[in-house]
């Protein structure tokens, strides 16, 4: 009995500490090693400008509402770097129409960007090591700009047609564009490495990120969702798949979700191919029986009345079993008893019947439980007959 209920408690333990997995996996910031996503701490993550604008208690926030909408109102800033994926003409009309509301976009993104390419942006990838890394650029004469002297790029990446305004290095390449849209303007940068973790403090490519936030006085905005939704929001001719629904997290999910059901199952005793038997069909021990009775004589104040109740109880389960019928006496069930008992049980059953007649008005706990348990043992001892009798039957 022990060691069943140990092996339950083993079970149990087991179960609670893969539910304690299972929430960390799910509140632990899946986020964290995303490229390009404002909660990514690794060297692509955009998590250090997100942290340069907080600090600074610049309104930030991350925009997670999708497509369908963007921020209300003017002097808006949305940071997108990177979009995957096919963006339906919907939803780029969308941004258009929110970007000439009076609105700023800025866009870091590679040279085979759709989304830069449909908008007329036209870009050369490096050719030789010359171009990249840290690049001295043309004075600029506002607030922040006036303080960048050189810019890191990563990839070398340079523009080839007049987009807007270019603002050019000293070797008169196009490093990056701002095109006017209405009351608003896209800021281009074709680098997507160009604001990361690892990129942010080369060069003067942190006093950029800060001329940055100047266009967003009301809000600047990471689109981290807009990013992963370019992806789920597609298209036509994709086809969607049940293993597409679950990403690789998910799939962890569900394995401890499974280990614990099954664990669980164990636990109950429905293991496959081998369960446990039913525990209602055994006998109770005689530990627990008389701890039972014995609570129930000290709650209750229950006499001699209790134990004449098992007395009766006994003798019933030993007419029938020896089919004696109802109406047979004591005396004949007690005689009963040397034929069918062991004679010192018989003996036992004898003495203990003159005592029940005997009983006095007060009982304390101790001779109640100690009777108990007797009546308890000679009923266990007609059943085992009864039993023994059957399977030699």
């Amino acid at each position: 009995m022990r060691s069943r209920r140990f092996g339950v408690f083993v079970i149990s333990l087991l179960v609670i500490v893969l539910l304690v997995l299972l929430l960390l996996a799910v509140t632990l910031d899946t986020d964290s090693k995303t490229p390009y996503n404002s909660h990514g701490t690794s060297s692509q993550g955009l998590k250090a400008l997100y942290l340069l604008f907080d600090e600074r208690q610049l309104p930030v926030d991350r925009w997670d509402k999708g497509w369908g909408s963007f921020p209300k109102g003017k002097d808006q800033l949305l940071i997108l770097t990177e979009p995957t994926g096919f963006i339906p003409k919907g939803d780029q009309h969308r941004l258009e129409m929110w970007i000439k509301e009076g609105n700023t976009l800025a866009l870091f993104a590679s040279p085979n960007n759709e989304l830069a390419a449909e908008w007329g942006f036209s870009v050369s990838p490096s050719g030789n090591g010359e171009q990249q890394g840290k690049i001295p650029m043309q004075h600029r004469s506002s607030l922040w700009e006036k303080n960048i002297k050189t810019l890191y790029y990563p990839e070398g990446n340079r523009l080839v047609n007049e987009q807007g305004k270019v603002w050019k290095d000293q070797g008169n390449m196009g490093r990056l564009a701002e095109r006017n849209w209405g009351k608003g303007k896209v800021i281009y940068v074709p680098e997507p490495d160009f604001m990361t973790n690892k990129m942010i403090r080369q060069g003067d490519n942190l006093a950029f990120a800060l001329h940055l936030a100047t266009e967003g006085k009301k809000g600047i905005w990471f689109g981290d969702r807009l990013r992963e939704l370019s992806d789920e929001e597609t298209s036509e001719g994709k086809s969607a798949s049940l293993l597409n629904w679950i990403d690789p997290n998910g799939w962890l999910i569900l394995m401890l979700l499974t280990i614990a059901v099954l664990l669980w199952l164990y636990g109950k005793g429905r293991r496959f191919g081998r369960p446990l038997p039913d525990r209602d069909l055994e006998p109770p021990f005689a530990d627990e029986y008389v701890k039972a009775m014995g609570s129930l004589y000290q709650r209750a104040n229950l006499k001699s009345e209790s134990l004449h109740i098992q007395w009766q109880g006994l003798l019933r389960i030993a007419s029938k079993r020896w089919g004696l019928g109802i109406g047979v006496t004591e005396e004949t069930l007690i005689n009963h008893s040397k034929r069918y008992l062991a004679p010192e049980v018989a003996d036992q059953m004898e003495a203990l019947s003159q005592t029940i007649h005997r009983l006095p008005e007060h009982l304390s706990g101790k001779q109640f439980m100690q009777l108990s348990q007797e009546i308890y043992q000679i009923r266990e001892e007609i059943l085992a007959w009864h039993t023994h009798q059957s399977t030699l039957n």
